[in-house]
């Protein structure tokens, strides 16, 4: 009897000692994997497509845009620095969970040759938050197994140690705990990040022909093979994509690769770089790394979710009553984007950047003798109502730039005006010389614009259900160039009025 109870106080006590260290682990690892991985693992049955890649996944599909606009369920597993291999054991663990009917995978560096990534860090990343399993095993003892070091010094065989035992890293970070490890926020976005900058890409594009290809050395290649055979095998369709972003030749020529491998086990893929219209870098650039700002993202996901509507037959989950709170997410996310355009932009160009956007309509002015050639401002005004690209549009250049009027506008010295109406899928110009006495009424889904030339300003009113508002009347500020009152479509009303100058908090 004696040693029953000694035997059960040994079992407690290990227990116990499981849920401290356990305990320990979560509250002194970084949060960085939990933050973008504990949303899908709470809810990893509710999604049908996953997208898998690296930064320009990670930054490059928006889920909740997808949902809302064509009903798709997905969740975008992108995570910095994934290699090809890494996003491999990435999907392996997430299969654990979900039971996906589509798979997007991005093959960007896939003619990396390595099969570790070149820091340790991101792999705590990319696999931390999984619970460990016989798939998490399986991963960390494959993506650590070589000797040395990696860019930061530290051993592969520390790296598989911290892997199987977070705490062995994290045990010293008692002393920089902040409220965010005690409460942590995570990923509202379906594992979506923003990039809400505007920036010239770093580099031109330097493409080679369709027919110049890499030889399948090194690992990329070889799990990009797994990665479609393991869907094959699991009968769950995949489709390869290669994100837009100004390319250099080697990584063209990986690409041009992975089409063929693509081709031999007759996988579709989606060749962005190639096709070289759905987005324009010179507005939908984030950073200098030319990852995707939100202009560009929307611009891809409508894109991608046309394509696998057409192409897949996946429920439509906008009317399924277990997604309902994915429409009190929609919700929480537009009001991010309007919180957004109101604090988080940080020039004129980035503003302007942030109002290609189909949750909102819009009516801006634009005051005469504004230089619209400055920042690539007209341009980004130009952005603003640019149709989206679909692989059906043969005329897909006279869509892009919809408002001529601007030419008016910046070669006559004139003030400018235009309506954005994306519920009646029509965009109106008013263009008046800054000197002249005139004024103009339209009818919209939202209500009568009224417009007239005074001076140096467009006074603007909006009617609705026969109230007359005028906005900006009492704003005599002299520095401001652009103003505009943003409608909300949820409610038809006006949810952001705004001015700013060219001079801004211009960007570098």
């Amino acid at each position: 009897m004696q040693m029953i109870k000694n035997s059960a106080r040994i079992l407690v006590f290990l227990v116990l000692l499981a849920f401290l260290l356990s305990g320990a682990t979560r509250l002194l690892e970084q949060k960085d994997s939990a933050i973008g991985l504990k949303p899908f693992l709470d809810h990893a049955e509710e999604y049908d497509v996953l997208f898998l890649g690296d930064s320009q996944v990670r930054y490059g599909v928006f889920p909740l845009e997808l949902y809302h606009k064509y009903g798709i369920a997905a969740y975008n597993l992108g995570s910095s620095n994934c290699s090809v291999p890494l996003s491999y054991w990435r999907l392996m663990n997430a299969l654990e969970y979900a039971q996906p009917k589509l798979v997007m995978l991005s093959v960007t560096d896939a003619e990396v040759p390595e099969l570790t990534p070149r820091k340790g860090e991101w792999l705590h990343v990319a696999l931390g938050a999984f619970p460990m399993s016989l798939s998490k095993a399986r991963a960390i003892l494959d993506l650590t197994n070589q000797d040395g070091e990696d860019s930061s010094g530290v051993a592969y065989s520390d790296i598989r140690r911290e892997l199987f035992f977070p705490l062995y890293k994290y045990h010293s970070r008692w002393s920089s705990l902040t409220q965010e490890d005690f409460s942590p926020s995570h990923n509202a976005h379906k594992g979506a990040v923003a990039r809400v900058h505007v920036t010239d890409p770093q580099a031109e594009s330097q493409m080679v022909g369709p027919d110049e290809c890499l030889p399948e050395e090194g690992y990329g290649f070889v799990y990009l093979r797994k990665i479609i055979e393991e869907c094959q095998k699991r009968n769950i369709p995949i489709v390869l994509y290669q994100p837009p972003y100004p390319i250099l030749p080697q990584a063209h020529m990986g690409t041009h690769t992975s089409a063929k491998i693509a081709e031999e086990y007759g996988v579709p893929m989606l060749n962005f770089v190639d096709m070289d219209r759905v987005v324009d870098y010179y507005t939908d650039c984030g950073d200098p790394g030319s990852h995707l700002n939100v202009s560009g993202v929307r611009k891809l996901t409508d894109f991608l979710g046309r394509y696998i509507t057409d192409h897949y037959d996946l429920p439509d989950r906008r009317e399924d009553a277990a997604y309902a709170h994915w429409n009190d997410e929609w919700n929480a996310y537009v009001d991010e984007k309007i919180r957004m355009i109101a604090e988080d932009a940080d020039s004129l160009r980035s503003r302007l950047m942030l109002l290609h956007d189909d949750s909102f309509s819009l009516v801006l002015t634009v005051r005469p003798g504004f230089d619209y050639d400055h920042r690539s401002t007209k341009k980004a005004l130009q952005n603003i109502a640019r149709a989206h690209v679909y692989e059906d549009d043969d005329e897909a250049s006279e869509k892009l730039n919809p408002l001529m009027g601007l030419d008016d506008a910046a070669d006559f010295n004139k003030g400018y005006m235009f309506i954005v109406d994306r519920d009646a899928g029509e965009t109106y110009e008013y263009v008046q010389e800054f000197y002249g006495i005139g004024e103009q009424e339209y009818e919209t889904s939202f209500g009568y614009v009224f417009c007239r030339m005074d001076g140096e300003w467009i006074d603007l009113s909006i009617t609705q259900d026969d109230e007359e508002t005028y906005y900006f009347d009492d704003w005599d500020d002299q520095d401001q160039d652009v103003r505009f009152v943003l409608i909300d479509r949820r409610t038809g009303k006006p949810a952001l009025t705004m001015a700013f100058s060219r001079h801004d908090e211009e960007q570098p």
